[in-house]
């Protein structure tokens, strides 16, 4: 049996020795940007508290779908722990144009610029997914990746992801009708990172 961990205190530490650094958005305007774990070095002990708590906060969504979707890049990461946890296909979606008939392509918009994603596989009209990502920021590449989905009529069943920051999640409710769930809050202040609350915490915490 897997003992116990303080898996919100290990990913707090762990996000805020985190470096900072700089990007503009389109418009010319600054945009802060977190150099998370999952571009960096990614502790071990990180692996785990982030499976615990995506464990917790996803229990119903993680017993209904039978396939994890992961969007490139860093999406792959946490939503691969979680596919070889729980005995799932992992389903990815990338920045790669295949060229081929029957790929699928998604116009990607996130806080600092656009793309486009492609996909390359087939899905059964039966499959159940759940879309884990490594950060829900402006919701863009969510809205777009889910209206797609769900016009080809693929199935989902949820939407994760390990930190949120901005107002994504409100838009994906507004614009697509899925309740986001973000484990981890991710606010800058003092140009550091913060985690300021977890999933189900109704008040800030610094």
């Amino acid at each position: 049996m897997r003992p116990k961990i303080d898996w919100k205190r290990i990913i707090k530490e762990v996000t805020e020795r985190c470096e900072m650094t700089t990007f503009s958005t389109p418009q010319g305007e600054p945009y802060p940007y977190v150099i998370l774990p999952f571009e960096s070095i990614v502790p071990f002990e990180f692996i785990d508290a982030t499976i615990e708590g995506m464990s917790w906060m996803l229990e119903k969504e993680l017993s209904e779908a039978n396939k994890i979707l992961a969007i490139e890049a860093k999406g792959f990461i946490p939503a691969s722990w979680l596919a070889q946890r729980y005995g799932k296909d992992l389903v990815v979606i990338r920045k790669r144009d295949y060229k081929i008939p029957h790929q699928i392509e998604i116009e990607q918009t996130k806080a600092y610029g656009r793309d486009k994603l492609y996909g390359a596989w087939q899905l059964r009209e039966d499959d159940k997914l759940l879309i884990v990502e490594d950060i829900i920021s402006s919701g863009g590449t969510l809205i777009g990746v889910t209206k797609d989905l769900e016009k080809r009529r693929y199935s989902i069943v949820g939407i994760g992801s390990v930190y949120e920051r901005g107002n994504g999640i409100d838009e994906i409710k507004e614009k697509t009708g899925h309740n986001a769930k973000g484990l981890a809050r991710l606010e800058v202040m003092a140009s550091k990172p913060h985690v300021v609350k977890f999933y189900g915490e109704s008040t800030s915490k610094v």
